[in-house]
């Protein structure tokens, strides 16, 4: 398609563009065409923009603003409207997008590394006794690894790439990693599937670090892992890591103690604290085993213990001591988006029957709409979805609504790694906080019918944002707040 739009601009803007201005316009065009479906020659036919580009009395710049602004109103028919309008129109981005097939299989790993420091922990004898097919390697430690391969890839870069000895960006279409291994380009789909052991020593628990200008929901984090199992399209991992692996932590004993030092700050205080912020908090539970440890740990702490997810997998918690002290709360979506969009993981049915078992069990139990995606009919999908929630759990803790937003450098990593994607064609925009996000007006109606559809079920659940500020939140709750604000 982007030949046809060069050729296009050539053949009809008869001004001689630069590589930026050029750039501008065939990323509006493409974007235009993603948008309504149809190809750039129906764009050029629209009579709004042959007038200015035959317009004689208009020059160079003058028309170049004319077209870049037509463009931008079609692109952009509501957005456009509002006082803060500022897009991101990234210029680098690929044409033919990935070819590899993607896979919901359940995650099984292909090989494991464990650090020497972490060689005698529960956490590695376990792996070793579930894949005793799966090729181990014990390494001196992460950073060493990585150095190690970092190199192996600069000197392999001028290599061919379809030996089969090394996998690159522009052959996989992953930009977010290169491995520089043998069997690299016999990894099944794009999730991670190397699992790495560590004795972890840094990082153990922190405030929930909230973007400036948002509401601050006064939630901590602790971080067990780094990376997932599952390959959600809007996953923000994507472009924050370039880490070829899941990394686990083995040294829990110190990681708790680390943590109950954390909490001791807080005094009489209960905090809400939770994993979840760079892996899912129970994708892998069976092999990790950490909730067994973690449940019964803040039972008999001052906290609402969060464990977020969007997996099914729940045997682990059935049985253990929690003291309604954990929350086990799932990430939902229309199940439209998560056949689409989210890879790997359970489906909307299978999360909410992992929730009745929790609820059954005696957990408290959260919902997590977030991130909300627009798309065709979105409001049938997710109507439909707070309906089974309520039917499935009639008693939750709390519902968080977030709608979709990203860094904008993650837009060309989706567009290469998931070319069937066009919600990132929506009308987002540069937000408050520098990150791409729906406009105002939108999230807005989004926040008012979701949380409508809540309460026309659930009259006391508390509910609240994940990133807007306090104007937003006035308009969707009023005076209405979580109780622990």
């Amino acid at each position: 398609m982007l030949n046809q739009i060069d050729s296009l601009i050539r053949e009809h803007i008869k001004i001689k563009l630069g590589i930026n201005k050029q750039n501008e316009i065939r990323r509006l065009i493409f974007e235009i065409c993603q948008r309504e479906n149809i190809l750039p020659q129906k764009i050029f036919e629209e009579k709004i923009l042959q007038n200015i580009i035959n317009d004689k009395n208009t020059g160079y710049l003058g028309k170049f603003l004319k077209i870049k602004g037509c463009l931008l109103g079609r692109r952009y028919p509501n957005a456009i409207k509002e006082k803060d309008f500022n897009v991101f129109l990234n210029i680098g981005f690929d044409k033919k997008g990935n070819s590899e097939k993607i896979c919901n299989e359940k995650f099984y790993p292909e090989h494991i590394f464990i650090e020497n420091a972490a060689k005698d922990s529960r956490l590695a004898n376990n792996l070793v006794k579930l894949f005793p097919d799966i090729k181990t390697e014990y390494i001196t430690s992460i950073k060493d690894y990585r150095k190690e391969n970092i190199l192996l890839k600069d000197n392999l870069r001028n290599r061919d790439f379809n030996s089969g000895e090394i996998a690159s960006p522009s052959a996989r279409n992953d930009t977010s990693l290169v491995i520089a291994r043998s069997d690299a380009t016999k990894q099944s789909n794009l999730r991670k599937r190397d699992i790495f052991v560590t004795a972890q020593s840094f990082d153990f628990a922190k405030a929930c670090p909230c973007t400036k200008g948002v509401i601050n929901c006064n939630y901590h984090i602790i971080n067990l892992g780094f990376g997932c199992p599952f390959d959600c399209t809007y996953c923000y991992l994507q472009q924050y890591t370039n880490f070829p692996g899941i990394i686990l932590n083995s040294n829990l004993d110190y990681f708790l103690d680390k943590v109950g030092s954390y909490l001791n700050k807080f005094k009489n205080k209960t905090v809400r604290i939770g994993t979840g912020e760079f892996t899912d908090s129970l994708a892998l539970d069976n092999i990790t085993e950490y909730s067994k440890a973690l449940v019964p740990f803040f039972s008999d702490k001052n906290v609402l213990f969060e464990l977020k997810t969007k997996s099914s997998n729940v045997k682990n918690l059935i049985g253990l001591k929690h003291n309604n002290k954990t929350v086990v709360s799932w990430s939902l979506n229309p199940e439209k988006i998560v056949q689409n969009e989210e890879f790997g993981t359970a489906t909307l049915a299978e999360r909410l029957k992992a929730a009745k078992i929790c609820y059954n069990n005696g957990y408290k139990i959260g919902f997590h709409f977030d991130p909300v995606i627009y798309y065709d009919d979105w409001e049938k999908g997710y109507r439909e979805t707070v309906n089974l929630m309520c039917d499935t759990v009639p008693d939750i803790e709390w519902i968080s609504l977030g709608s979709f937003r990203f860094n904008r450098m993650l837009k060309p990593v989706i567009e290469q790694r998931f070319p069937h994607t066009k919600y990132i064609y929506d009308e987002l925009v540069i937000g408050h906080d520098k990150k791409m996000r729906y406009y105002k007006a939108l999230r807005i109606d989004i926040y008012k019918k979701i949380f409508a559809w809540i309460r026309k079920r659930n009259s006391k659940t508390a509910v609240y944002l994940c990133m807007e500020p306090k104007d937003v939140w006035e308009i969707i709750f009023g005076k209405e707040k979580p109780y622990w604000l």
